[in-house]
């Protein structure tokens, strides 16, 4: 790809990004009421975003993280688009605990055994990422929770 292909892509996304902003700014209902597109808006992306970084975690470094941390992190935008208890639907605890400690031995079971299968060790290390980040995000609401329920 040339120089000058790769600018006008960088300077399309750019302007794509600039409207979305702008859209944004002026025709989506402000924050605190009944209902937000935002997350709704943004969930398919982020989702399709943190498979492909997954998926193609083998050509750069660290794929699997990186990509575990967003699709950790597309759940909870369920959080934006509803309240509490949509997220709480969506994201069941135990499925999430179970996941993060059957990707984390897989991780195990591959570095012993199938040593540099990269794409492989991606896959298990965003589902292992994803699920803790789940978990973690999980009780910052809780303990958040409970401290508006004590005040």
């Amino acid at each position: 790809m040339s120089r000058r292909v790769r600018l006008i892509l960088f300077l399309a996304g750019g302007a794509g990004l600039a409207v979305l902003f702008a859209v944004a700014a002026l025709r989506l209902p402000r924050f605190g009421g009944a209902w937000h597109p935002y997350g709704e808006l943004l969930l398919p992306v982020t989702l399709m975003t943190g498979v492909y970084i997954v998926a193609h975690g083998h050509l750069s470094p660290g794929g699997g993280f990186q990509g575990g941390v967003v699709l950790g992190s597309a759940i909870h935008l369920v959080y934006l688009s509803g309240d509490y208890p949509a997220l709480a639907r969506i994201r069941p605890i135990p499925v999430f605990e179970n996941g993060e400690g059957l990707a984390a031995g897989a991780f195990v079971v591959l570095a012993l055994w199938c040593a540099g299968q990269v794409e492989a060790m991606n896959a298990v290390v965003g589902l292992e990422v994803g699920c803790a980040v789940v978990l973690v995000l999980a009780k910052f609401f809780e303990q958040a929770l409970l401290m508006r329920e004590r005040a």
